[in-house]
């Protein structure tokens, strides 16, 4: 009820702001009679206008607009920040417990996060991999956080393709490429020298598309990100090899919920 109140609150102090108006106006209503010339005194709660009226009217126009639109801010805000904030809080508590059991299924050296695809307002051309939650990265680890387009890397292609995607990099990594290759996106993955660099130590990845459903009647499946397993080991690299198949059956299930936690 409150919040109701606020919102009607702020509509109406800002349709009231125009109504002070410089010939008969909410201060004649009030009885601060005059022309626009002439002088008024006029006591607003905390403070005193004074002045020539038109002037005043001025002043309180502009305040009465401030107080309007600064209370539907602090309504849109609240609408917007606390639920946003529950959200967060779900969904740190969710994937911290899932992750023990996800251990339980992979190897120390097996890295693990989480991307949702997403329209940057300051890159809107296309969609940009956000990292939503990751585990398992060591603090020198370069490739943390790696900034990725939608259509860049392994996440992109899986993303595309809609389906699991295994690379075992060591048998690419010793091809030297070429200078069109390197500086032109023209390479397997269209990463960027600075993209190559940092991940350079990946020597094998498992990425697994997530799917959320659209429409009741006639649903269909549409990919708004990632989970991908990589690692950094031969050991590691190995395991995903040997278990890729189980792990895409087994994080694609669990992954319809993990596909709404993009925020």
């Amino acid at each position: 009820m409150t919040k109701l109140l606020i919102r009607q609150l702020s509509q109406l102090l800002l349709l009231v702001g125009p109504v002070v108006t410089l010939n008969w106006s909410i201060l004649n209503w009030l009885g601060y009679e005059g022309g626009p010339s002439d002088p008024v005194n006029v006591n607003l709660f905390l403070f005193e206008l004074s002045g020539p009226k038109q002037v005043v009217e001025f002043k309180i126009r502009g305040v009465i607009i401030l107080l309007g639109w600064t209370l539907g801010f602090l309504h849109e805000f609240y609408d917007r920040y606390f639920p946003e904030r529950r959200f967060y809080q779900f969904r740190s508590f969710y994937l911290n417990t899932i992750k023990t059991k996800w251990r339980q299924d992979l190897i120390p050296d097996v890295r693990i996060s989480i991307q949702h695809a997403k329209r940057r307002w300051f890159f809107p051309f296309c969609k940009v991999l956000s990292w939503t939650w990751n585990d398992g990265f060591a603090p020198n680890d370069r490739d943390v956080n790696l900034w990725l387009t939608s259509w860049q890397g392994v996440s992109g292609l899986a993303l595309k393709q809609r389906q699991p995607l295994l690379v075992d990099f060591r048998g690419i990594r010793g091809k030297k490429l070429k200078f069109h290759e390197k500086w032109f996106l023209l390479n397997q993955f269209k990463l960027w020298p600075l993209q190559l660099t940092k991940t350079k130590e990946v020597k094998c990845i498992l990425s697994i598309p997530l799917f959320i459903s659209t429409g009741e009647l006639s649903p269909r499946w549409k990919s708004v990100g990632v989970l991908n397993l990589d690692t950094t080991s031969d050991i590691g690299a190995e395991f995903l090899i040997a278990y890729s198949q189980k792990l895409s059956d087994q994080f694609a299930d669990q992954g319809k919920i993990v596909a709404y936690l993009g925020g």
